[in-house]
């Protein structure tokens, strides 16, 4: 959304839908097979190119076919037709249990509202539609005389802190030439969309603020580019409503590089300016969580001294990991009886709290806690068990199938299953994922068993994850690819059951995964990382994308390339997990000053995503080995004492560029 465009009229970027063929809804049926499949690609081509003749035919055939809707849809979102509201109504109502009929009003708002239809748009609003649909709905209370209840519409879709389509213009312009949009709401939004990174959303907010404040904005823009900036009282010295905001954004992106340099510049802003007591706190949680990595008297002091909300975990939390980072069990113990009841007692704070309680000499205090988690199969109950001596708790139970009949005759399976046919997994996963809101736990059980009955493992898993069911481990651990991965390990003096792990969190065994930063295959390679190693270990030239979605070529150089870690991180496997996800050199740069324990060391890894990764993976390891019917290695085999960080070690750091990601 541009918001230059606020001095304008609105704009209205979609045409009216068409509906040239009559509908006619119908229960969609097994499917025909690859007869019925394809007429429905023919029917298609011919709607596409408006060749009504063959279409139309093809069509009446399909009646019952399970993809008997998307040809509706297509009818329906075509720019070139005016359906009514009967008949779009008619189509959300009968197609409710399909992510086509969210498409479908987001086309069919557009619509109304290019066409100024706007009691058409409130009748049919529902709470839960998209941001565009919002936005509309907000102009059409607007337009037909509830100007208030539009503008609180339109704040709240603005203080969302969202990125606004352009189907929000209209609704933008129609709030701030009636004076809704006012320069402190303007502020909020930038604050907002400054802490998601979006500088360009910042911007175009900003073309709304005064000449006066418009200078405020440039002077944050080159704060946000040179932090230290902060500090110069010129620039800062005047007061503004949103000073705090910048100051407090600024120590944080200190922080990111260099948390003492941040702590210095907060301590002499804090003593410069008067900050209000919210951004007192947004900047103190910024520099609690830098700081509680930093092994470090003086940021331990800092953050001992901070005195959190009962309801600011993020601050609670932090401030437990420095007690942990600096072996001060006394307060650890007290700090983490001091969280709420729902994070103190949940798995990660218990294991701590026994950990606290096993240093200072109180074991049975500890063995009660451990034995409580170590009744759970996971990371935690894993090492829970291990300091208490106690058997892990695995047993494959299977999930439900008692709703998998039943399920199977529904129109969303059939629907999926016809596209998946039809090589359309993109859909297919769009039709299964509609429904993980729209069902119970039970039918999400069976979801998850046909799936699985598919041969489509990673919808099975992420399924069974959506029930909250865990120890159905042939769904969720399964033992695919096994040649490829046990001869590869086996190669590269691997434990398959890591190796496995790895595959299994990296792509859940598909083997043409693509990730955003454009990592391919079961162990999601990035192509340069790819050609490095088969140039390195094999003698080879890059590979090809396509040869890296070949699951055998693909675990040959991702297990090399794991091994790589593993030897150049002194052997351990906690520092080499780590290094597969975010990169050998930030995790040299993550080692510690002194000797540490592993499970702590994983507590104050920079990343929540790589901290989440190697949890997984360590714990999938076990699962893995039980599944192999291997011996299971305990978790604390894989986790030896974190060295401390050498001369080399920072040269490599500063040399090396991240892994695959």
């Amino acid at each position: 959304m541009n918001l230059t465009k606020l001095s304008r009229s609105g704009r209205h970027g979609v045409a009216a839908v068409l509906l040239a063929v009559p509908m006619a809804f119908s229960t969609p049926a097994a499917a025909q097979g690859d007869s019925a499949r394809a007429d429905f690609v023919a029917a298609e081509k011919a709607l596409a190119r408006g060749d009504s003749a063959t279409y139309i035919p093809l069509k009446q055939r399909l009646r019952d076919y399970p993809l008997y809707p998307y040809l509706e849809f297509g009818e329906l979102r075509d720019p070139s037709a005016n359906p009514s509201s009967a008949r779009v109504l008619a189509f959300l109502r009968d197609y409710a249990d399909s992510p086509l009929s969210g498409n479908l009003r987001r086309v069919w708002m557009d619509s109304l509202a290019r066409q100024g239809r706007w009691t058409e748009i409130i009748d049919a609003y529902a709470d839960d539609d998209s941001t565009a649909v919002r936005c509309h709905y907000a102009n059409a209370l607007m337009q037909t005389g509830r100007r208030d209840e539009g503008f609180r519409r339109m704040q709240s879709v603005w203080l969302s802190g969202e990125t606004l389509p352009d189907a929000c213009d209209a609704a933008a312009q129609a709030w701030y030439a009636a004076g809704g949009l006012t320069a402190d709401l303007a502020w909020q939004r930038i604050v907002l969309v400054l802490e998601k990174g979006n500088e360009n959303e910042a911007r175009d907010v900003g073309s709304v603020l005064p000449a006066g404040d418009a200078v405020w904005l440039d002077r944050w823009m080159r704060l946000r580019k040179n932090p230290p900036l902060a500090l110069d009282a010129s620039e800062f010295g005047a007061s503004h409503l949103a000073r705090d905001d910048m100051l407090a954004d600024a120590v944080r992106r200190m922080a990111r590089t260099d948390p003492m340099q941040a702590l210095d510049a907060w301590e002499t802003l804090r003593a410069r300016y008067p900050f209000s007591p919210e951004a007192t706190r947004r900047a103190e949680l910024y520099l609690a969580i830098a700081l509680a990595r930093e092994d470090s008297p003086r940021a331990f002091a800092f953050i001992r001294n901070l005195k959190p909300a009962a309801d600011d975990v993020a601050l609670q939390e932090a401030r437990v990991r420095a007690a942990l980072l600096h072996y001060r069990w006394p307060l650890a113990a007290r700090w983490i009886d001091e969280l709420p009841a729902a994070e103190r007692n949940g798995e990660r704070w218990t294991y701590w709290r026994a950990r606290a309680h096993e240093a200072l000499g109180e074991r049975s205090e500890a063995e009660a806690l451990y034995g409580r988690v170590a009744r759970e199969s996971s990371y935690y109950g894993f090492l829970a068990a291990d300091r208490a001596g106690l058997p892990y708790a695995l047993a494959n139970r299977p999930a439900s199938a008692s709703s998998v009949a039943r399920l199977r005759s529904q129109p969303f399976v059939q629907r999926a299953a016809e596209l998946r046919a039809l090589g359309r997994d993109e859909d297919a996963k769009r039709e299964w994922r509609w429904q993980y809101a729209r069902l119970d736990k039970q039918d999400l059980q069976g979801m998850a068993r046909i799936a699985k009955d598919w041969g489509w493992h990673d919808q099975a898993a992420y399924t069974l994850a959506r029930a909250g069911y865990w120890d159905d481990y042939e769904i969720r651990f399964p033992l695919l690819y096994r040649d490829a991965i046990g001869s590869n390990a086996a190669s590269q003096a691997l434990d398959p059951a890591w190796v496995y792990a790895v595959v299994r969190q990296e792509s859940t065994f598909v083997p043409d995964a693509r990730s955003s930063a454009g990592a391919v295959g079961l162990m999601q390679l990035m192509p340069g990382t790819a050609a490095q190693v088969a140039r390195k270990n094999f003698g080879e030239g890059a590979p090809r994308q396509e040869q890296l979605t070949q699951p055998d070529r693909n675990v040959r150089l991702g297990a090399a390339y794991l091994r790589g870690m593993f030897d150049s991180l002194r052997s351990n496997a906690v520092l080499a997990t780590a290094a597969y996800n975010a990169g050998p050199g930030r995790v040299r740069q993550w080692l510690p000053l002194r000797e540490v324990d592993a499970d702590v060391w994983v507590e104050h890894i920079p990343f929540k995503e790589t901290q989440d990764y190697v949890r997984r993976v360590l714990a999938y390891a076990v699962f893995y080995e039980y599944r192999l019917g291997n011996r299971t290695t305990r978790i604390s085999e894989r986790m030896p004492l974190v060295a401390p960080t050498t001369s080399v070690a920072r040269r490599q750091a500063a040399e090396e560029e991240a892994g695959p990601g």
